[in-house]
């Protein structure tokens, strides 16, 4: 009888851990090319692109579900084709090597859906500065995705329209 209750508290250890692997890793996650993988492959070009939505971060935590994202606060909508274009060649020259940055601030923050006649893509943005580098860090993920752990993490130095495009906070 006494290990009745050691029992049912490592059943619920072992679902609570369960859960928090799934949601972490697994939950909101799709298969396929990540955004820039896409854009650079040709399977997204800019005229596929019906508008990009400059999007406020959440504070404190990343949105996981698709509910999450519908509460975020949409600072812009990009939708004339110009400057779509300069936004998806930005996004085709990342690299994914990072430059040796000595303790970067971020000096903004800001989510870029990018949507499409097929689904959306998310790319997390953060504007890096450490007094020699300057550039963005997006982490970018792949078609209809809503979990932030599945992005691969780029860096662009030419960011001049993403930078634009991010600072549209009002």
């Amino acid at each position: 009888m006494k290990k009745l209750p050691l029992l049912l508290v490592t059943v619920g250890i072992i679902a609570i851990s369960f859960f928090a692997i799934y949601t972490t890793f697994i939950y909101g996650r799709t298969y396929g090319p990540d955004c820039i993988e896409a854009i650079r492959s040709g399977r997204l070009h800019p005229s596929a692109v019906k508008s990009i939505d400059v999007v406020a971060h959440q504070v404190g935590s990343m949105p996981f579900r698709a509910s999450e994202y519908a509460r975020l606060k949409k600072l812009a909508e990009i939708t004339t084709p110009s400057e779509i274009k300069g936004i998806i060649e930005n996004l085709s020259t990342a690299d994914r090597q990072f430059p040796n940055m000595n303790h970067p601030v971020v000096n903004d923050v800001c989510y870029l859906r990018i949507n499409t006649e097929n689904g959306w893509y998310w790319i997390y943005c953060n504007l890096l500065d450490d007094g020699q580098y300057r550039g963005l860090e997006a982490n970018a993920n792949t078609m209809n995705a809503t979990n932030p752990n599945g992005g691969r993490r780029y860096f662009l130095y030419a960011t001049d329209v993403i930078i634009a495009a991010a600072r549209m906070k009002k």
